[in-house]
């Protein structure tokens, strides 16, 4: 029941997932991962997590679901400053470092 809740309205926002949810195809769970992380790189959602912090028993299901859902450096697009040395405009690429 949860899991159609979270499909249905995690669709409304990811294309790829409305078409297999409105077409009798079989949602796979990275299906589902995929949309909830392209959906909250646009804004469009913010996902919650609920977790147990007695004796760090929600710490990895949170460190699984931080890298799971939200967004990567290089999924974000490059960042536009001024570089007051020489007072011009400069655009940086994300970098793995």
């Amino acid at each position: 029941m949860r899991k159609e809740e979270l499909i249905d309205n995690v669709s409304i926002y990811n294309d790829t997932l409305l078409e297999k949810y409105l077409n009798p195809e079989n949602i796979t769970q990275e299906d589902i991962h995929e949309a909830i992380h392209r959906s909250d790189i646009s804004l469009k959602i913010d996902p919650i997590i609920g977790i147990l912090a007695f004796n760090n028993k929600g710490v990895q299901p949170l460190l699984d679901a931080v890298y799971t859902y939200l967004p990567w450096p290089f999924d974000l697009p490059s960042i536009k400053g001024i570089n007051t040395d020489i007072n011009e405009e400069i655009e940086r690429e994300p970098e793995d470092s």
